[in-house]
């Protein structure tokens, strides 16, 4: 935006980028972006040699990813209305709510498999 482009294509198209990036982490053979960021609870370096723990935020690096892409095309849509004033709240609330899920989903999830269930 500095170099002169309009938040209203900036800010959907830097959402959708966000997305496409997590998402491309996820392929195999990747290490997918949210291990990186949580490893450092999990023993390190370690725990990415852990198939559950890549598993698990495999998954997750996935939904943030979509959730990502979904904010880009509400950014898109809210921008361009009259209420595009509400945008920063609803790209605030979103992630917010998505880490929430994550806090849970990352014990839980886990704790499921080595159940066997």
């Amino acid at each position: 935006m500095l170099a002169g482009v309009s938040e209203k294509f900036m800010l959907p198209f830097s959402y959708l980028a966000f997305g496409v990036m997590w998402l491309v982490s996820c392929a195999s053979g990747l290490t997918p972006l949210t291990a990186h960021y949580s490893m450092n609870s999990y023993g390190g370096e370690d725990a990415l040699k852990n198939a559950l723990f890549i598993k698990t935020n495999r998954i997750l690096t996935m939904l943030w990813g979509i959730l990502y892409l979904i904010t880009a095309v509400i950014s898109w849509f809210l921008i361009q209305s009259p209420v595009s004033c509400l945008s920063g709240l609803i790209n605030s609330v979103l992630p917010a709510l998505m880490g929430i899920f994550t806090a849970w989903f990352q014990k839980w999830y886990p704790a499921r498999v080595a159940r066997g269930k």
